[in-house]
């Protein structure tokens, strides 16, 4: 799996901006848009052409093509980007542990979405498989210990990691379900504080006390209100 072709000649030139977004629906034909916070100026695609390119965690990024449901990983590096594990799976949510020793992420090599751990930054030094029946968006606790990720069942779940001689996963357990939370393809939807004893979550408000106004006539009762000056 490993390659050391470079990924300079298709990174893409970043378009300076204030905000930048993705449209609903997106595809392959959709890449995100860029356009600065005070209005000025049209809609820019902040990327050329089909090809996806941008970082996840320092150090680390994504290149996708066509889109953002077939992505490989890689690095920057002294030569310049890098990708270290490019092939015809979709492999994305890289997260490398606080310790820097191992990189996490998802891949579809299966056929299902699991997760899966590398030595970093030898990554053909070994795979594990750490999720059991489907799992994505990995996100490390804040002493390498443990690997946090969501199931196919939209649940959170926990495995223990013991590297105190060899690398070894644990048992995969589920801990709450995260089914009512925002989840988005090309980002975490959660992150854990510091101390490892919270997560981080976004949550849609549920509005209940939402209302449909109709107003018949709405023309007339607005000059009925606001009478105009006959000319």
């Amino acid at each position: 799996m490993h390659s050391s072709r470079s990924a300079t000649s298709a990174a893409p030139t970043p378009i300076p901006c204030d905000t930048g977004f993705t449209t609903r629906g997106y595809s392959s034909q959709t890449p995100p848009f860029a356009k600065a916070s005070s209005g000025a100026g049209d809609l820019e695609p902040t990327i050329g052409g089909s090809r996806w390119y941008w970082t996840v965690q320092e150090g680390i990024f994504h290149e996708c093509d066509p889109g953002p449901t077939n992505c490989d990983i890689g690095v920057e590096s002294p030569r310049g980007p890098e990708l270290i594990l490019d092939d015809q799976a979709h492999e994305t949510f890289a997260r490398l542990s606080p310790d820097g020793r191992w990189l996490a992420y998802m891949s579809d090599e299966t056929g299902s979405r699991e997760v899966y751990v590398r030595p970093f930054p030898e990554v053909e030094a070994g795979k594990w498989l750490i999720s059991r029946d489907g799992g994505e968006v990995p996100v490390w606790s804040p002493r390498s210990d443990e690997v946090f990720y969501v199931s196919k069942q939209k649940e959170m779940m926990v495995v223990p990691i013991d590297t105190s001689s060899n690398f070894r996963a644990g048992v995969p357990e589920a801990l709450f379900s995260v089914d009512s939370y925002r989840y988005f393809m090309t980002a975490p939807i959660f992150d854990i504080t510091p101390d490892g004893k919270r997560f981080l979550m976004i949550k849609p408000e549920i509005r209940r006390d939402l209302r449909i106004v109709m107003v018949q006539n709405f023309l007339e009762e607005l000059h009925r209100l606001l009478p105009t000056k006959q000319q």
